[in-house]
């Protein structure tokens, strides 16, 4: 007997197959029930199996899938594939295919090592060996076509195709595509026996005869393959009864009406009429069952466009319609509510449902606010294992011998976890090869490049934009720490390497990568990481990687099952590897009884749940965007199809059917309770609901309040509390408490002020307290990002680059040598005609070529400061090119500077600090000594007049310029407090100037049609580069130095006494120091215009406004403060800032 069911209701179908098994195994002990289900409901029917019968186990019933079902019966007769190929050693075949007929493919010769060309590759092969198209049909298609393209694929499937099957042969194999084949042929062979008294071995399955077959759940999203036809026909002629069931809205009975319905039923439709050409005698029923409330007026709503609601409906209570500003919003709502339905409503964990329409989207920050909530999932999906540690160690490995060391492929290698390394060691080894750009072998174990701290980094390079008052640290000896940590990581890699490439075929190459991770302790490392997973409910994280460790296995076990003695390269052997490896899949069972189910769309229908929810019901994810085509496009199926008389399913077309069945199974399931969810524009059905249930919509506000679902878990709780002070206020005083039981005290509403005890800072910063200049100017700037900085010691982790030592290292050091030079030639001028031939000498140097000097004065940096590095062939034609051209630049314009002044060169890099001749000690209350260091990029010195005067340069890589209400409010300590530290150290000088001056190499932007001369141009360059001046006179600079130092006390007094407010400083036209701040996600300063620090104007500034009247301003104030500059008084207090 023969007989199709059909419905619109995919749960009645569901039901009527369980209860005719049930019925059948009860009526008839004897008798035996084969359930053929698709493979992902295999378990959930078993399940409802045994919830529904009354029988205590499924003794006479079987729920199989269709491979099960083949190897089930081709095992009892002794037919099954002894050497069978899987998914993955298919993938390595393809790919061996692939490569030993590149020549003569079109299309797909230079695409075979493009990750997930192989995937693709297997996907279409598979699709048409279930499909029955053979690489003869394929050539027929490709002499046919008219297109080239289609022509050159069908061709090169033709290839891979026939290439594979006779890959196949040579070695023995069987395909697991081919099972169906083999089944198909099985039943035919019995049907074909006579009499009913069959031979042994055909005998032992003579209890066919008496089974009763139910195929359930096909018909749903796409119509029987024809291997499956061809199994269905072989069992409708051997067993007792065959039911299937499809779900569709009607039974065609004429091709020409199978477009003619809903599109969701458009595959149950075909597969009806399908069925009706397969089995002939089809006896065709349909079941519904009578259904109320919300899901009967969704359906009518996905089926009809309208809801038929009756007045005095109740069902929307059962709905809500949520609208998030934000992902995180909606995910929080969505974790939120689970916690209040289990907590408060009596549901359990595991009759929640959560289906998410665009799972790459969602997925990541699901996890993580699910772990913050505290819910347990069980994500039902099949997980790649090309992405879990182990695939990542292994292939890692062997792209670090690939690429000659590459930092890529060694921290792929390191960061996998299974290196034996700590996380902290991890970080150490690549802080350190960031921060000396160690790549490659030569230079990783080369241990000379080890050295404290090693090559210039960004830290320690004395670049015109950093501390320029900090000592570097010595570069003298390695590391010995570093060099441990390094030599336990990496010496197993190059041995391990070694042992491979010393292997010239497959098996050898197998065997040693077997033996390489035996020696190491893998298996061991596996299963200790395993179990640390499980302990930390990382269930799903830990059964990956044990499962990772069975599928390389397996992948070793086919690859050399397939090609042993073949010759192959490391790129070869790592190559079919990967293949493999990316194909390698597994599926996860649920690891605890009560968990929240998560999946896609499709997985979701599948689950029968009390509560659903429907995440993400954007109009771009409801229904989901279709995916990639793939290889073989819409368009050219349906035009082999044509060429070859076969049938070749559609990708794009049949899933938009598909997913309009999905919607409507999944919508209208029976449920308690349904939400629908989406953070961006709603899709189309969300919206119709909207309309239809105002009262279900909810827009979630941007601010909590406390019965918000959002704050149903402690941490989301507690940072609303700290973060709302209405909210707080209420429960200060009890929250007061449980902070002082904990020894914690419960912040000040609005207090965005830290402190540090002051006996703490005098620990901190034992007598006597030596300060930077910079230290205080950053801490006038912002105090906190001084207290992460200086005493936090909070930085970015340094990265050797060459752009950074092109405005550092090197450049101060060919400035000095430079200098140094023109000052060794001037002092072996005549002294009575000293300034006479200076002209000359200026002359000299101008018209020089430096090109040589400045290559041997970079040579002579370099190996001082252990930058040889920036001679290797790539670097130095490229930061080193930039390095000569902006060294030379910039002399050029220093040359022509002094050629025009009286100024001569006398100091470079002078250093005051309280060990040194130079001392400069601030003027602090009794009891509190504080000293100041810098460093001094160069000193200009000018005797011309009788009396030798002094200015003072500093280096920068961007222009500056006088900030007088800088320098007043002790934002711009530098230049001032060096000036004071060279006059207190030369009491017989007299500071005439101090400037900056721009390192680069300036370009100047021409106008449209303008015409200008070489020498107009220099000019022009020079001016670009000439130096900026404070551009005060002798006495006012005295002054200033004066102001900078009671400035200087001012902000040690404030630091030395722990304050450190959140609160930087804006001046007027300047930005915001928090643009280039590396704090800023620690001190969640939000920008408020209240909240910013903005010192006080200059009183004249207010009326003028102009530059020259700030200037003005300033010095009247200095004037007032310090009426006569020759006496060493304190200024006026009230002329204080």
């Amino acid at each position: 007997m023969l007989r199709l069911i059909y419905s619109t209701q995919r749960h009645v179908l569901r039901r009527t197959c369980l209860e005719l098994a049930i019925q059948q195994t009860e009526q008839e002990p004897d008798s035996r029930v084969l359930l053929v289900v698709p493979e992902q409901t295999k378990m959930d029917m078993e399940q409802d199996y045994l919830t529904m019968s009354r029988a205590p186990g499924l003794m006479q019933a079987e729920v199989l899938s269709f491979r099960r079902l083949a190897w089930r019966l081709l095992g009892e007769v002794g037919r099954q594939p002894l050497f069978p190929v899987d998914p993955v050693g298919r993938a390595m075949l393809i790919h061996r295919v692939l490569h030993q007929n590149k020549d003569l493919l079109h299309s797909f010769g230079y695409l075979a090592d493009k990750p997930g060309f192989i995937r693709q590759v297997t996907a279409v092969l598979g699709d048409l060996k279930r499909y029955r198209i053979g690489a003869k049909q394929l050539q027929a298609a490709a002499e046919k076509a008219e297109e080239k393209a289609l022509k050159d694929k069908s061709l090169d499937l033709a290839i891979v195709l026939g290439g594979y099957d006779a890959a196949l042969a040579e070695a023995g194999l069987t395909d697991a595509e081919d099972d169906l084949t083999r089944l198909a042929e099985l039943l035919q062979t019995l049907s074909d026996l006579p009499g009913s008294d069959w031979p042994w071995p055909w005998s032992r399955l003579g209890w066919l005869k008496r089974t009763h077959v139910l195929v359930s759940g096909f018909g749903e999203v796409r119509d029987f393959t024809p291997q499956e036809s061809l199994v269905l026909r072989g069992l409708a002629d051997l067993c007792a009864h065959m039911t299937l069931t499809a779900a569709a809205d009607a039974a065609p009975g004429d091709s020409q009406v199978l477009d003619q319905g809903l599109e969701a039923f458009m595959a149950g439709r075909r597969t009806i009429w399908h069925l009706q050409a397969v089995l002939p005698g089809l006896e065709i029923r349909r079941v519904d069952a009578e259904t109320t409330g919300l899901q009967t007026r969704i359906a009518r709503l996905l089926r009809h466009g309208n809801l038929d609601r009756e007045p005095g409906t109740q069902d929307g209570c059962q709905l809500r319609l949520i609208r998030a500003a934000s992902t995180d919003d909606e995910l929080s709502y969505l974790a939120g509510m689970i916690r209040q339905l289990v907590q408060l409503e009596g549901y359990r964990y595991r009759d929640i449902s959560v289906a998410l329409c665009s799972l790459p989207s969602y997925l990541p920050r699901l996890r993580a606010i699910f772990r913050e909530y505290g819910l347990p999932l069980f994500l039902d999906m099949e997980r790649p294992l090309n992405g879990s540690p182990l695939m990542r160690h292994v292939l890692g490995l062997l792209d670090i011998g690939l690429t000659n060391w590459s930092r890529q492929a060694l921290m792929g290698y390191l960061r996998a976890g299974l290196s034996g390394l700590t996380a902290a060691d991890i970080d150490r080894l690549e802080n350190a090869w960031l921060a000396r750009g160690l790549f490659r072998r030569d230079r990783i174990f080369r241990d000379a490049l080890y050295r404290l701290p090693g090559l210039a980094t960004e830290t320690e390079t004395e670049a015109p934009d950093a501390d320029p008052d900090e000592a570097g640290p010595e570069r003298e000896t390695p590391d010995c720490s570093l060099l441990t940590l390094r030599d336990q990581a990496l010496l197993p890699v190059r041995d391990a390497l070694r042992r491979l490439s010393a292997r010239s075929d497959v098996q050898g190459k197998g065997a040693a990568l077997r033996q390489i991770l035996a020696d190491s302790g893998m298996l061991e490392r596996v299963e200790d990481l395993t179990g640390r997973w499980a302990g930390q409910q990382e269930m799903d994280a830990a059964v990956m990687l044990a499962q990772s460790w069975n599928a390389l296995q397996r992948v070793l076990d086919q690859l050399v099952q397939l090609t042993p003695d073949l010759p192959v390269s490391l790129k070869q052997f790592r190559d079919s590897l990967s293949a493999g490896l990316d194909t390698a899949a597994a599926g996860v069972i649920p690891s605890a009884i009560d968990q929240v189910g998560i999946g896609d769309l499709q997985r979701s229908m599948l689950r029968r749940a009390k509560v659903l929810f429907v995440i993400g019901a954007s109009a771009q994810n409801l229904p989901p965007a279709l995916p990639p085509e793939g290889l073989l496009k819409d368009p050219d199926r349906q035009r082999i199809t044509q060429l070859i008389g076969q049938y070749l399913p559609s990708s794009a077309r049949d899933k938009v059917f598909a997913d309009s069945f999905v919607i409507d199974a999944l919508l209208t399931q029976p449920a308690e309770r349904l939400f629908l969810s989406t953070a961006s524009p709603p899709a189309n059905l969300f919206n119709q609901l909207a309309a239809q249930y105002p009262g279900c919509l909810m827009q979630l506000p941007e601010c909590c309040d406390r019965s918000d679902p959002r704050l149903n878990a402690p941490a989301p709780a507690l940072r609303w509390l700290l973060g709302n002070p209405s909210g707080l206020a209420p429960l200060r005083s009890e929250l007061a408490g449980l902070f002082a039981d904990s020894g914690l005290q419960l912040p000040e509403a609005g207090e965005r002020s830290l402190s540090v005890r002051p006996d703490l800072m005098r620990s901190l910063y034992e007598a006597p307290v030596v300060l930077s200049v910079s230290q205080l100017e950053k801490y006038a700037s912002c105090p906190f990002s001084h207290l992460a900085e200086r005493l936090l010691s909070l930085q970015m982790r340094p990265e050797w680059r060459p752009e950074v030592t092109e405005t550092g290292v090197l450049l101060h050091g060919v400035l000095e040598r430079a200098m140094q030079a023109v000052r060794q030639d001037l002092l072996a001028l005549p002294e009575p005609e000293r300034e006479r031939l200076a002209q000359a000498l200026w002359d000299r140097w101008l018209q020089a070529d430096l090109s040589a000097l400045i290559d041997a004065w970079m040579r002579e940096t370099a190996e001082q400061e252990g930058l040889e590095r920036l001679f290797d062939a790539g670097l130095n034609a490229s930061a080193g090119r930039r390095i000569r051209r902006t060294a030379q630049s910039s002399l050029q314009v220093i040359l022509a500077q002094y050629r025009q002044e009286k100024y001569q060169p006398a100091r470079f890099e002078w250093v005051f600090d309280p060990q040194r001749q130079g001392q400069l000690r601030l003027p602090m209350p009794p009891g509190q000594p504080v000293w100041l260091r810098g460093k001094i990029d160069r000193i200009d010195h000018d005797g011309s007049d009788g009396e030798t005067t002094f200015r003072v340069i500093d280096y920068k890589s961007g222009q500056r310029t006088a900030d007088y209400l800088a320098l007043y409010h002790g934002l711009a300590l530098q230049l001032p407090i060096y000036l004071a530290a060279y006059a207190g150290a030369h009491p017989n000088l007299k500071p005439a100037d101090a400037a900056w001056f721009t390192v680069n190499r300036p370009y100047y932007a021409a106008k449209t049609g303008e015409q200008i001369t070489n020498d107009a141009l220099a000019g022009k360059l020079v001016n670009m580069q000439k130096p900026s001046s404070l551009n005060l006179e002798p006495d006012d600079l005295v002054r200033l130095c004066r102001h900078a130092r009671w400035q200087a006390a001012r902000l040690a007094g404030e630091l030395l006494s722990g304050r450190f407010p959140v609160r930087p400083c804006l001046l007027p036209g300047q930005k915001a120091p928090c643009s280039w701040c590396d704090y800023r996600a620690m001190c969640r300063f939000d920008g408020n215009p209240s909240a910013w620090y903005r010192p006080a104007k200059l009183p004249a500034q207010e009326a003028e406004g102009t530059r020259g009247g700030q200037k003005a301003s300033f010095l009247e104030q200095l004037r007032k403060a310090f009426p006569d500059p020759s006496v060493p008084d304190a200024p006026q207090e009230e002329l204080l800032p």
